[in-house]
């Protein structure tokens, strides 16, 4: 937020304690340090409700793709007949079933001593 160095504070305290005077000092010093609590709990929340307005725009745009998505597959798969192809019969494969796997031997059972 705010670049100050260690050079730069004492100017301030400086200024401060020959402006205000030792006496009052502390008493101002709370009130700025009040101040800014204020300030960062007033930009906190304005951060969070910023979030939240993010989040709920994000998962709006994700329903609305969602619904688009469910549309689409519900819709009936229609084909074009210019584009769907069927071979003459000449052309087509007769197809047939695999031969069946040969069965290992049986074994014989062992008798029981």
């Amino acid at each position: 937020m705010f670049d100050l160095a260690w050079s730069e504070l004492l100017v301030i305290a400086v200024v401060a304690i020959l402006v205000v005077g030792p006496k009052d000092l502390p008493r101002l010093m709370k009130t700025v340090g009040q101040w800014v609590g204020k300030a960062r709990r007033m930009a906190a929340h304005f951060q969070s409700g910023v979030d939240e307005m993010i989040r709920q725009a994000e998962l709006e745009d994700l329903r609305k793709d969602l619904g688009a998505m469910k549309r689409e597959l519900r819709a009936p798969v229609e084909m074009d007949p210019r584009t769907t192809t069927t071979p003459p019969p000449d052309k087509m494969v007769a197809l047939e079933a695999p031969a069946p796997l040969p069965l290992p031997p049986a074994s014989e059972p062992k008798p029981a001593p």
